[in-house]
Order: C-alpha cells, then sequence, then structure tokens
C-alpha cells in the first residue's frame, strides 16, 4: 500500500536528473556463425546486452489515453542476482525520470514538495519486500490531474533523506506522442531490513504512449 501523502507545488523548468554508478555485470558474447576453417569468422561480433543484478522492465496499461484521462505506467523489477534481495514497491524515491518528451520536444514541468504521514525515511524502509532470485516485483505508477497543466501531470519524487520528497510533475495534457525514460534507483533507509536490499541503478526504460 503506498504511504499517505500530500504535495505542494511551485513552478519550475528545470528537470532534476540523477546520476548514479551503474551496477553491472556484462558478459562477453560472441557470435560465430560463419566460423572459417582457420578458426576466423565471416560474421560481425554479437555485443551482448549487459546484464544487470535487478532488470527493470515497464509497460504503459494502453497504447492510447484520451485528454483528461490517467496514464498508467506499470515498472516490473526481475531479481537475477542469484540471492534473495530487498526491493521496494512504491513510485517515490525509486524510478528515477531522466526524459520526457512529447514528440521531439521536452515537456514542460513543475516542481513539487511531498509529505508523508510518518516521513519519507519510513515511507521507503517500509516498502522493502523481500523477493527470491528469479522472482519479480511490479510498481504501478499513474498520473494525476495536475491544475497548472489543465490535465494529467506524472509525479517523480527523489528521496534526499529529508521527511519531505522533493518532486516533479511532467505535462502530458496535450495531445501527442510521450516517450519516459526512467530507472530505478533505491536510496532509503537499509539498517531495519532483515536481508540484502538492492542498492544499485537498474538499466533504463523507456515507455510510449500516446494522448488523444
Amino acid at each position: 500500500m503506498k504511504p499517505r501523502t500530500s504535495t505542494y507545488l511551485f513552478a519550475a523548468m528545470a528537470v532534476a536528473v540523477l546520476l548514479a554508478i551503474p551496477l553491472s555485470v556484462p558478459a562477453a558474447q560472441q557470435d560465430t556463425t560463419g566460423q572459417q576453417p582457420d578458426g576466423t569468422s565471416d560474421t560481425a561480433v554479437a555485443l551482448p546486452v549487459p546484464v544487470t543484478l535487478v532488470r527493470l522492465s515497464a509497460a504503459t496499461t494502453a497504447s492510447s489515453y484520451t485528454a483528461g484521462t490517467s496514464i498508467g505506467i506499470v515498472a516490473t523489477l526481475t531479481n537475477r542476482s542469484g540471492q534473495a534481495l530487498g526491493l521496494s514497491n512504491i513510485e517515490d524515491g525509486n524510478l528515477v525520470v531522466t526524459s520526457v518528451t512529447l514528440g521531439d520536444a521536452v515537456v514542460a514541468s513543475l516542481g513539487s514538495m511531498t509529505n508523508y504521514e510518518d516521513g519519507f525515511p519510513l515511507a521507503l524502509s517500509g516498502s522493502l519486500v523481500s523477493i527470491a532470485n528469479g522472482g519479480s516485483l511490479s510498481i504501478p505508477w499513474s498520473s494525476d490531474f495536475v491544475q497548472d497543466f489543465g490535465g494529467e501531470g506524472l509525479k517523480a519524487t527523489a528521496y534526499t533523506g529529508a521527511d519531505i520528497g522533493t518532486s516533479t510533475y511532467y505535462d502530458l495534457s496535450q495531445p501527442g506522442t510521450y516517450k519516459v525514460t526512467f530507472h530505478y534507483k533505491y536510496k532509503g533507509p537499509t539498517s531495519s531490513f532483515p536481508g540484502t536490499v538492492f542498492t544499485g541503478k537498474t538499466n533504463s526504460v523507456t515507455v510510449t504512449f500516446t494522448v488523444v
């Protein structure tokens, strides 16, 4: 269950981008199809997709939305580490947006502050769930009506260690094709969790949808 929150908006056009060192284990792979008798190959080397300890995938709940209706995204984390890991099941503080575009243009945004009934650190630590190796955890994420946009906005909240979250709403109110790029990274408290918490950065994903 999502923690109870309240949000206060203020104007801001700058989009904060959180940077983190990627935690991945690339594996060498080569396509040997077409290998010649002398051991050489007439085919190109196949570059592997980086293998992360936790893999992020995502999809929208529909390919097209009517303006004024909530836009849904489901982010799914898959544990491929070889052991059980603690993962958070909320979007706040964990889903880090790096780009939101409408066509070729970056969308407008509004800064905000989000209050949590028991504070942001407790909301994050209480959201941790133990996921077995090979298991998955889904995080639902949806837009809200934003008065300043006159339509839907997607909220991304950053955790800085304070009780209040620093949020950004991205304008999804206009018709057209949107692309949202993001990754997962948990920065919250870990000491109360009885196990290993994944604090690395996952791969980035992009979802595409249309507003009509």
